[in-house]
């Protein structure tokens, strides 16, 4: 008789470019490497509160000394920690953290995600894994994207007559999973596609002097206007064009200003409707049958709506990942939990062809473990 499969807690957690706070998810994984199963238990948020801004600061450049930066590398850990320790009444004790920490500065072949993973091995006494995009970076690759092969574990469709997917994560950034039907995971493709989130936020910030359109609802008050919203679409597309991963938002500024010649209302209209139009050009050239969005970004219905609109038109439907089981708001903590499992049992998590990295096989993360070996 086979033996019965392992079973593992293993906890993801994500914190976003958009730097507003920490995604947890908890997830039970059957089995190992490529050929587990995953079943989310919990998921749980907490924002930064007070060390948004120091991390803010730090991603635009600013000027701090090393016991600052360290300190606040100490602070986002523990606050890792919390939030993981209000999910032990759903979830237990994790076997398993995986961290990927808050992204500074990302330009390949250079990448930093910031939180002490030893601080929450500690606190927690439990294994970590983190910085998962280090060997990948190490072996020529961009480093990103890093969920795609996520996407096609948790995702894929299975059934017996396949449809090619399409997983749009509407984050700070843009980036997508081609899954072709029944393909295997050297099929999939996936890539940074554009500005979102940073976008839409930095607009609104600046014209209304919110941080954010909550829901969408300024944006649903405004008209599109078509000739600047395929401007600034023209210079969105330039970022896919540009075959690079995606880590820097300081074309914010000069894409919003396009649209400075509109009102408030109009402007978030316009531009919503420019990353519609900028992601389903780019998505639209691989075939997918089915569009399945996840992230933030689905919380803002004019960026929805414009975009179900613009998947209609390429013959495709758009969805939310819930469709699939995986709740769109705690997709990429679950990629995380997903991922960290992999890597821990020796699976490369990263793809050449989507990265570019040199080797076929990668050993990703670096495991920090709990437990003290010597007494003294």
């Amino acid at each position: 008789m086979d033996p019965t499969p392992r079973a593992r807690t293993v906890i993801g957690c994500m914190s976003g470019t958009s730097a507003d706070g920490i995604d947890a998810a908890a997830v039970r994984i059957i089995g190992d490497g490529l050929h587990a199963r995953h079943e989310s238990v919990a998921f749980a948020s907490m924002p930064y509160g007070p060390l948004a801004e120091p991390v803010r600061a730090l991603q635009r450049g600013a000027a701090m000394t090393a016991a600052d930066i360290a300190s606040l590398s100490r602070e986002l850990a523990l606050l890792h920690a919390e939030l993981i320790r209000g999910m032990e009444g759903k979830a237990g004790q994790p076997d398993l953290v995986v961290m990927h920490g808050q992204t500074i500065f990302h330009a390949p072949p250079v990448s930093w995600q910031l939180a002490s993973p030893a601080t929450v091995a500690a606190a927690l006494d439990c294994d970590v894994l983190s910085d998962l995009r280090a060997a990948d970076l190490a072996e020529g690759g961009q480093g990103a994207p890093i969920t795609p092969l996520a996407d096609w574990l948790l995702m894929r469709d299975r059934s017996d007559s396949p449809n090619t997917r399409a997983i749009i994560n509407l984050g700070g950034f843009c980036n997508a999973t081609i899954l072709p039907a029944g393909a295997p995971p050297q099929s999939i493709a996936g890539f940074d596609v554009c500005l979102c989130n940073q976008l839409l936020d930095h607009a609104c910030a600046s014209r209304t002097g919110q941080p954010y359109d909550e829901g969408g609802e300024r944006a649903l008050r405004g008209g599109e206007d078509a000739a600047v919203s395929a401007r600034i679409a023209h210079h969105l597309a330039s970022q896919h064009g540009a075959g690079r991963s995606l880590g820097s938002a300081d074309e914010c500024i000069g894409l919003a200003e396009l649209a400075a010649g509109l009102g408030p209302e109009d402007a978030l209209a316009t531009i919503a409707d420019a990353v519609a139009q900028a992601i389903a050009n780019v998505v639209g050239a691989h075939g997918a049958e089915h569009w399945f969005a996840a992230g933030g970004g689905t919380r803002n219905v004019a960026l929805m709506r414009a975009l179900a609109q613009r998947a209609s038109a390429c013959g495709a439907r758009l969805c939310t990942t819930d469709a699939l089981g995986v709740a769109a708001q705690a997709r990429e903590a679950i990629a995380m939990a997903a991922l960290g499992a992999a890597a821990h049992d020796g699976a490369s998590i990263t793809l050449d062809a989507v990265t570019g990295r040199r080797t076929r096989r990668v050993l990703d993360g670096i495991f920090t473990r709990s437990h003290r070996i010597f007494t003294i």
